[in-house]
């Protein structure tokens, strides 16, 4: 075995499926099928959570140094590969979500709390959502909602619904807009 972190992937994998098979398999009942199961492929450490996020970060916290990979459903996933990188310090940093997790917790919320204040007059408004607290803000302009959110929850993880559906902006990098001929 290399350092740790520095595991590769289809040994991860395997070391992770051995551990679920032998160790884990048996808690897992028809209910809990769409449960993740965060497994260190190291120590055989592993938790058990509806968000994947939350139970790598449980892990995490028991051991640091924990070389993790995600089973859901009987069957590795390629979700979120956990290794102790930067690129993993940044996912479960916080304030950092996959966009299907936040899109997916930003609906949930929506649709609890909000979609019934949401009539036809404000179909056109955006809805800002901070996916951790379920604080929200509604407004005409996204960025001012945005901002007057921000203000109440400078740690918050933003999604935006308009019409009672989640609004993705796609911002371009300036190196990716396209540049008139003859202007450098």
């Amino acid at each position: 075995m290399t350092a740790p972190g520095k595991m590769p992937y289809e040994a991860k994998k395997r070391r992770a499926q051995e551990i679920y098979d032998a160790q884990i398999r048996h808690l897992i009942g028809p209910a809990e099928l769409e449960k993740f199961v965060k497994i260190d492929v190291l120590t055989g450490d592993y938790e058990i959570g509806d968000d994947s996020i939350a139970a790598g970060r449980r892990l995490r916290a028991r051991r640091p140094e924990a070389v993790m990979h995600t089973i859901q459903g009987h069957s590795t996933r390629v979700l979120v590969v956990h290794s102790p990188n930067r690129r993993q310090r940044a996912m479960t940093a916080p304030g950092k979500m996959p966009y299907e997790a936040k899109q997916r917790r930003a609906q949930e919320i929506y649709d609890a709390q909000i979609r019934h204040l949401i009539g036809p007059a404000e179909m056109e408004k955006f809805v800002k959502i901070d996916v951790l607290t379920g604080d929200y803000e509604i407004g005409a302009n996204s960025a001012a909602a945005g901002r007057i959110l921000r203000t109440r929850r400078p740690t918050a993880v933003i999604h935006t619904i308009q019409g009672h559906q989640s609004y993705t902006a796609r911002i371009l990098s300036p190196r990716a807009i396209p540049r008139p001929a003859g202007n450098l």
